[in-house]
């Protein structure tokens, strides 16, 4: 498995949209997904793995301005927005499902030169 900006090395976008895997890796839900391929759904112990990298290495394929939005459990958000904190997103907003839960997080690039 590569890394998740390898295909599209010096490409940059206004929008990143993603639904990376994000289950833990002893999350009883898994049992309940077994027809689903591994991959899909957990990619470590925490279930952040993925999102970290996603939220790590997304500004530097995104133009001043740029979104990056991005799928995960209802319990991750606020460890998600301190993901895309830490990386200098600004805008930083949750968004939940038709049940409630908050399911999708989003930030903007303020400043591709402040997160070189």
């Amino acid at each position: 498995m590569g890394s998740w900006f390898t295909p599209v090395v010096g490409a940059h976008f206004h929008l990143i949209v993603a639904n990376p895997p994000y289950i833990g890796a002893a999350d009883p839900a898994l049992e309940k997904l077994s027809a689903e391929p591994a991959l899909a759904l957990c990619d470590g112990p925490t279930g952040l793995e993925a999102l970290s990298a996603l939220a790590g290495g997304a500004a530097a394929h995104l133009h001043e301005g740029g979104w990056l939005i991005l799928e995960h459990g209802s319990d991750q958000a606020p460890d998600v927005a301190g993901l895309l904190h830490s990386h200098g997103f600004a805008g930083i907003r949750s968004y939940s499902d038709f049940s409630g839960k908050p399911r999708v997080t989003l930030g903007i690039v303020h400043s591709t030169k402040e997160l070189s």
